[in-house]
C-alpha cells in the first residue's frame, strides 16, 4: 500500500508517453506545413485522422485487452509505437504521413485503453470512473501541451522531424518501466475472445475519415459545389446506413445503439459537444499571438502551459468535489459554464493589437479552469444513465462528440471569420479614400516617415498606403474575433439559464413527490 502513490505516478508517466504522439504537433502545425510543403488543411487532416484511429478502435480494443496479458500487450504496442515514430521521422510525403497518423491513432487507443483499465483497477469502484477519466483526459491535454513545448524547442534548433528522436527515447524508457513493473503472468484466465466485428470497425473508420475530409476540405472547395466533397459526403452517408443496419441486426454489436434511447445521455452529449466547441475558441487567441502579435513559439507554448495549469487544477478539485457531491453535479456544470461565459466576455472586451503575456495569462488560465470544471461532470452526467451492458459505447460516442465539435469549430470558425472579415473590410473600405480626412492625414504621416528614410516620393506614398491597408486587415480580424467571442458568451448564458431551469424543475418535482 505504501508504494501505491509511486505506482500512480509511474502509470501516469507511462500514460503521458503513450498519448504524446496524439498531439505531437497539434499546437505547432506551422512546422509541419513547412516541412512537407503542405496546405494547412492537410496538416489539420493529419491531426484529426489520429483521433479517428483512436475512436474507431475504442469499442474493439476493450475486448482485446481482456484476452491478452497486460505486460505482453503493452510491450507489443510500445514496440510498434517506436517503429511508427521512426517511420514518421523518415517519411517526406504528406499522404504517407497521414496513413501513419491513422495507424498511430490505433496504437494510441490500444495503449491508452489498457492503461485506463489498469488505473480503474487500482481505484475504488465508486471513484474509478471519475478519477480514471480525469487522469486520462488530463494526460491527453497535458501530453499535447508538453509535446507542443518540446516541438517548439526542438524546431528552433533543428529540423522538426527530430522531435521523434526525443519521443522514441521517452518510449524506450517507458518500455523499460513496463518490463520492471508488470508481472509476466497475472494468473487471471483470459476472457473468451468472441468474434470481433472487424467489418463494423472498417465501416466506422471509413465514416469518420470521410466526415473529417468533408469538414476540413469543404470550406476550401466550396462544399457541395466540388465533386470530391460530394463523393466523400455520399460515401459517408451510405456507410452510416450500412453501419446502423449492421448494428441493429448483430448479436454482439460493435456499438450499442440502445444508448441513444436515453434522454439524459443525449442531453449530456449535446452539452459535451457545445462545451468542446466553446473550448476551441482558444485557438483564436493562439492565432492572434502568433499571427498578429508576432510572438515566438516558446511564448505561445508558455501561454498554453498557463492554460494547462488552470485545467489540471480545476479538474482535480472538481473530481474531488464530484466524489462527495454527486447529486450537485448540475450546479457544478452551471458554475463551469459561468466561468466559460466570464472568459469569453472578458476576451471580447480585451482584444487589441498591443496585448502582452500578462494581459492574456489570467483569461487563458480562466479558460483552463472552465474546461477542468466542466469535463468531469459532463462525462459523468452523460454516462450515468447508461446500463452496464452497453460497455464502452457511451465513452466512444463521447469521443465522437469531441471530434464533431473539433470539426465544427474548424469549419464553423473558418466560415464565421470569412463572413465577419468580409463585412468588416467592406465597412473599412468605405472610409479608405482620399476624401476622408483621417485617412489622408495618416497616409501623409506614413509617407513622410518613409520619405525621411530615403525612399522616393512614389515609393513612400505606396508603402504608407500598404501599411494602412495592413492595419485595416488586422483590425478586421480583431473585430471578427470579438464577434465570435460575444456569440459564444451569449450561448453560454443560454446554457446556464436552461441548466438552472432544469435544476429548479427537478427540485420542485422532488418536493412534490416527497409531500405525497
Amino acid at each position: 500500500m505504501r508504494y501505491r502513490p509511486l505506482l500512480y505516478i509511474l502509470l501516469l508517466v507511462m500514460l503521458l508517453v503513450g498519448l504524446a504522439p496524439f498531439g505531437l504537433f497539434a499546437l505547432n502545425q506551422t512546422y509541419v506545413i513547412a516541412a512537407f510543403g503542405a496546405q494547412p488543411e492537410d496538416v489539420s487532416f493529419a491531426v484529426q485522422i489520429t483521433y479517428v484511429g483512436i475512436i474507431a478502435l475504442l469499442p474493439i480494443q476493450f475486448r482485446l485487452l481482456r484476452y491478452f496479458e497486460a505486460r505482453s500487450y503493452l510491450i507489443t504496442i510500445m514496440v510498434l509505437a517506436i517503429g511508427m515514430s521512426f517511420l514518421s521521422m523518415q517519411v517526406r510525403d504528406i499522404h504517407v504521413f497521414m496513413v501513419l497518423r491513422l495507424l498511430t491513432g490505433f496504437l494510441t487507443a490500444a495503449f491508452g485503453g489498457r492503461m485506463l483499465t489498469l488505473i480503474f483497477g487500482l481505484l475504488k469502484p465508486g471513484s474509478g470512473q471519475i478519477i480514471g477519466s480525469t487522469m486520462f483526459y488530463g494526460s491527453a491535454l497535458g501530453g499535447i501541451t508538453i509535446a507542443g513545448l518540446a516541438t517548439a524547442a526542438v524546431a528552433d534548433q533543428m529540423e522538426w522531424q527530430h522531435i521523434y528522436l526525443f519521443l522514441m527515447l521517452a518510449q524506450i524508457l517507458c518500455l523499460v518501466l513496463m518490463l520492471l513493473i508488470f508481472r509476466s503472468h497475472s494468473g487471471a484466465k483470459p476472457y473468451p475472445l468472441y468474434q470481433v466485428d472487424w467489418v463494423s470497425f472498417l465501416l466506422a473508420t471509413g465514416i469518420l475519415t470521410l466526415t473529417v475530409y468533408v469538414f476540413l476540405y469543404g470550406p476550401r472547395y466550396y462544399w457541395l459545389s466540388d465533386p470530391r466533397i460530394v463523393a466523400a459526403a455520399s460515401g459517408a452517408l451510405v456507410s452510416v446506413i450500412l453501419f446502423v443496419f449492421r448494428q441493429s441486426h448483430s448479436k454482439r454489436p460493435y456499438l450499442h445503439l440502445h444508448i441513444f434511447k436515453s434522454g439524459q445521455f443525449l442531453l449530456g452529449i449535446l452539452l459535451l459537444t457545445l462545451f468542446y466547441g466553446m473550448k476551441d475558441t482558444i485557438i483564436l487567441i493562439y492565432g492572434l499571438t502568433g499571427g498578429v502579435l508576432k510572438w515566438n513559439s516558446n511564448d505561445v507554448m508558455q501561454l498554453a502551459a498557463v492554460n494547462l495549469t488552470g485545467l489540471v487544477t480545476a479538474m482535480a478539485c472538481t473530481a474531488w468535489l464530484m466524489l462527495r457531491l454527486d447529486k450537485k453535479r448540475p450546479l457544478v456544470m452551471v458554475a463551469g459554464f459561468g466561468v466559460m461565459l466570464g472568459y469569453h466576455w472578458w476576451m471580447y472586451q480585451l482584444f487589441s493589437t498591443d496585448l502582452s503575456f500578462s494581459d492574456l495569462a489570467l483569461p487563458v488560465f480562466m479558460q483552463g479552469v472552465a474546461c477542468g470544471m466542466l469535463f468531469v461532470p459532463l462525462v459523468g452526467f452523460s454516462l450515468a444513465a447508461l446500463p452496464s451492458y452497453t460497455g464502452f459505447a457511451g465513452i466512444t460516442v463521447a469521443a465522437m462528440a469531441r471530434l464533431a465539435a473539433g470539426l465544427n469549430s474548424s469549419a464553423g470558425l473558418y466560415t464565421l471569420q470569412l463572413f465577419y472579415n468580409q463585412s468588416n473590410k467592406e465597412n473599412f473600405l468605405a472610409f479608405l479614400s482620399d476624401t476622408n480626412f483621417l485617412f489622408t492625414e495618416r497616409s501623409a504621416a506614413y509617407t513622410r516617415l518613409f520619405a525621411s528614410q530615403g525612399f522616393a516620393p512614389e515609393q513612400a506614398a505606396s508603402l504608407g498606403k500598404s501599411i494602412l491597408f495592413r492595419n485595416t486587415l488586422v483590425q478586421s480580424q480583431l473585430l471578427t474575433n470579438m464577434a465570435i467571442f460575444k456569440i459564444v458568451a451569449i450561448i453560454s448564458g443560454i446554457i446556464i439559464t436552461c441548466l438552472l431551469m432544469m435544476v429548479i424543475v427537478k427540485s420542485l418535482k422532488a418536493g412534490r413527490s416527497h409531500e405525497t
